[in-house]
């Protein structure tokens, strides 16, 4: 949706993405691929659209971004026909072919349009969608042997916030333009791992060394990481007249990235990787980085009067916050393990078995910890340049005025 005229007009703002639907999948059989993922559970929102541009002598306002659809929660239980463990197996061959993967993803913020006029304002991003939860129950043992493939990866992840709109002034006498503001990013959902099956990536024979050393093969991945914030419009301005002219233009700011929530794993079965930079268990709640804002840049040029030219970068969007991480932060009472300990996870408490005899974490390969946990707050984006030039034999005027770079999200040690 475009506007273009001689007077003025405003863009069109875009629609918003869809609502991914809930997904649950039980599954009682024994599953092998040699190609793909075996176990496969996903819920995507759909993208917000693109806001439309405008154009004309005066001006106006681009449309801003849609609003991405959020995304729901995903389930998967894998175990036994009768509900019980080591009875049915996951296997897999091929490079990138995980055991199990479960993924919850929040629409994209949609992009504004660009304004162009006299008076120019970009419209905004639009925000993202958020993710939903994510939960998986595994009690089969697991054997992925392909190159960056892991046993089970359970994800959330929010989405990322539009690109606020271009601004372009261009006009005799004065010109403003004001880049639009990019959208927050999308929150990621809690994750949660309850694992009671013994699994084993890259090699799967004991010791031998693997086929392939691409890394990246866990046991087990949970992640909730928050939705990047989208970055600021640029905003242009230039002016030129015979008498006194003015050109203004203004940075649009960054959105602020998407929080991420609590990710826990629970495990009692034995772990083992081969390749490099294969942790065990990798476990990490990541918030969203802030947005870059957008620079601003100003020139006039006066023949006959005093010349001024004023920009102002905008200021970078804030990172969102990590949430609360921990694996077995639980307590065991008769034979069985109750989630209780990470006050910040709100699924139902599920139980598995106690530990089995002899159960081990093992990682064969370099940078390959066993138990790897982070929460991380998301970095602040970059403060908008600012540039201001003018011309005149009547006197100049400039001002250029950076912004400050958006705050660093906070982590959560709360397990």
């Amino acid at each position: 949706n475009e506007d273009s005229s001689l007077s003025s007009g405003d863009g069109g703002d875009a629609g918003t993405g869809g609502t991914g639907g809930k997904v649950q999948l039980l599954n009682y059989a024994s599953v092998s691929s040699a190609t793909t993922t075996a176990i496969f559970a996903q819920s995507i929102g759909g993208n917000g659209g693109s806001g439309g541009s405008t154009s004309g002598w005066f001006g106006g306002v681009s449309g801003g971004g849609g609003y991405g659809g959020n995304s729901s929660g995903v389930n998967v239980t894998t175990e036994g026909a009768n509900g019980t463990a080591h009875t049915e197996t996951i296997t897999t061959w091929a490079a990138g072919a995980h055991g199990v993967f479960a993924q919850s993803v929040g629409g994209g913020g949609g992009d504004a349009g660009v304004a162009a006029g006299l008076v120019a304002l970009g419209g905004s991003g639009g925000p993202a969608g958020n993710a939903g939860q994510v939960l998986v129950i595994n009690y089969d043992d697991i054997s992925v042997t392909g190159a960056s493939s892991s046993g089970i990866v359970a994800q959330s992840v929010g989405g990322a916030g539009g690109t606020g709109g271009m601004a372009f002034s261009g006009a005799p006498g004065l010109a403003v333009s004001v880049g639009g503001t990019g959208g927050g990013g999308g929150t990621s959902g809690q994750v949660l791992v309850v694992n009671e099956g013994n699994i084993c990536t890259g090699s799967c024979n004991g010791s031998a060394a693997p086929a392939t050393t691409a890394g990246g093969a866990y046991a087990i991945l949970a992640q909730s990481l928050g939705g990047g914030g989208g970055n600021g419009g640029f905003g242009l301005s230039g002016s030129a007249s015979a008498v006194a002219g003015a050109s203004l233009a203004l940075g649009g700011s960054g959105g602020g990235g998407g929080s991420a929530e609590a990710v826990v794993v629970d495990n009692v079965g034995s772990l083992s990787t081969a390749e490099i930079n294969s942790a065990a268990i990798l476990a990490q709640s990541i918030g969203g980085g802030g947005g870059n804002a957008g620079g601003a840049v100003a020139f006039d040029i006066t023949v006959a009067g005093a010349a001024t030219s004023i920009s102002h970068g905008g200021s970078g969007g804030s990172g969102g916050n990590g949430g609360a991480v921990g694996t077995n932060c639980n307590t065991y009472t008769g034979h069985a393990y109750t989630n209780n300990a990470c006050s910040s996870l709100t699924f139902a408490d599920p139980t598995i078995g106690g530990p089995y005899p002899n159960a081990t974490i093992t990682t064969l390969s370099s940078s390959s910890p066993g138990i790897l946990l982070q929460s991380i707050g998301g970095g602040g984006g970059n403060g908008g340049y600012a540039v201001s030039l003018s011309a005149s034999a009547f006197g100049e005027f400039n001002m250029a005025l950076g912004a400050s770079n958006g705050g660093s999200g906070w982590r959560n040690s709360d397990c």
